[in-house]
């Protein structure tokens, strides 16, 4: 297959992965995330020297969680913070989900705390 421009704007579509969770059974889609948001990710990986907090995945889901088609379900500023009161291991599932999907292990946000 010839790279073209055709094919660099079809990588541009979102991608999406189908999630379920064990807590309820929910089933869910997680936008692989690219570029300046997974950069976003990775400096909120360096700042939380904590590791996965209840504020880092309320973010992770605010970023990851989207229908079926990649348009996100929640919108940037203040659902992070409602969802960092909503039930935590949900929220804890869910961002754990969207590590796995978008390739960020507990080593990788280790390695950018160094960063």
């Amino acid at each position: 297959m010839a790279i073209t421009r055709e094919w660099w704007m079809a990588t541009a579509r979102p991608r999406v992965e189908a999630v379920t969770l064990r807590q309820d059974g929910g089933d869910g889609h997680c936008l692989v995330l690219r570029g300046s948001e997974l950069n976003g990710v990775l400096a909120m990986f360096a700042e939380a020297s904590a590791g996965l907090t209840m504020e880092t995945a309320a973010r992770l889901v605010v970023l990851c969680s989207c229908d079926a088609e990649g348009n996100r379900l929640f919108a940037d500023g203040d659902d992070a913070a409602v969802l960092n009161g909503c039930e935590p291991k949900a929220v804890l599932e869910f961002a754990t989900e969207a590590m796995r999907v978008n390739r960020l292990t507990s080593d990788e946000a280790k390695s950018a705390e160094g960063n």
